[in-house]
């Protein structure tokens, strides 16, 4: 379990974050990681808007027929599609080549599953999710030979869906927070942690009654430190560079915090709705209900 090497009030800002407006975007939205920001409309089916960062440009990509956005990562976009009985297929576009590729309905050997979905996607590997009625089970499957692994080897392993090996050792004492389990029962292990160099960062939860977020910058060799105990917003997972760590608190309003590596220097930005972070390669964005901002860092 990892110690909290600090614990205080929300940091002060060191001065205002400029936020700019690139237009529209739809509610559900995600960031490949490094170069494109894609987002879609709520509905089955709903097409999915391409922004590329480095040029400016907006282009439309059509949905598989009963497919939902999912994820986007390092160029490729993930959907997750209607299924048989619950269990869902996906469908991948990468967006360099045009090439499209339908993913299989996962091999499941979780004898009590009901069901599952396509969640994320990577270079080698995809992370599904299993439901069943008190609980829900993440696994991952090779995009190469269709093999299922749903052995999580603990909080000081992460999973790299670029990874060959899937599970990435971490330098100690980093290690995945514990977040609340999707099915509302308990806590579970993250399924991801923002890294950059020997730099980490997440928003952990106790395994307690309405648990406050806590967010977390962690360092090989180092104790962790508590950034935010937030307590009456609710925090996002954090984005990080080599340089510096970003995060957004949310309640009818939203805040992106901004932290420098170097300086601890603090930054902040306040809007009149609830805000997300999005990191495409350096470049740090918002969401704000419908609307892309870039922030000047």
């Amino acid at each position: 379990m990892l110690l909290l090497a600090a614990i205080g009030p929300a940091p002060a800002a060191g001065s205002r974050l400029l936020l700019h407006d690139v237009g529209p975007i739809g509610p559900h939205v995600r960031s490949d990681g490094e170069r494109y920001i894609a987002a879609s409309g709520t509905t089955l089916g709903a097409a999915v808007t391409v922004l590329d960062t480095r040029t400016g440009k907006r282009s439309t990509v059509a949905s598989p027929a009963g497919c939902f956005f999912s994820d986007a990562h390092a160029a490729t976009l993930l959907w997750e599609c209607e299924g048989r009985d619950g269990f869902e297929t996906g469908a991948t576009l990468d967006l360099a080549t045009g090439s499209r590729t339908a993913l299989p309905v996962p091999p499941h050997d979780v004898a009590t599953a009901d069901g599952s979905r396509y969640e994320a996607i990577g270079a080698r590997w995809a992370r599904v999710r299993f439901f069943s009625y008190h609980s829900t089970t993440v696994a991952w499957i090779s995009r190469r030979t269709g093999r299922l692994v749903s052995d999580d080897p603990g909080a000081s392993f992460v999973p790299d869906l670029d990874r060959a090996a899937l599970m990435r050792p971490l330098c100690s004492p980093v290690e995945r927070p514990t977040v609340p389990d999707t099915s509302g029962l308990g806590v579970v292990l993250a399924d991801e942690l923002a890294r950059a160099g020997p730099w980490a960062a997440g928003t952990r939860y106790a395994d307690i009654e309405a648990p406050p977020g806590v967010v977390q910058l962690q360092h090989c060799g180092r104790a962790p430190r508590t950034l935010r105990i937030c307590r009456h917003v609710q925090c996002s997972d954090p984005v990080i560079t080599r340089d510096f760590v970003a995060w957004t608190e949310n309640d009818r309003r939203g805040r992106l915090v901004v932290r420098s590596l170097a300086t601890g220097r603090v930054r902040s930005a306040s809007r009149p709705a609830p805000l997300t972070p999005l990191l495409a390669g350096r470049r740090l964005y918002v969401a704000e209900a419908g609307r892309l901002l870039r922030v000047a860092l």
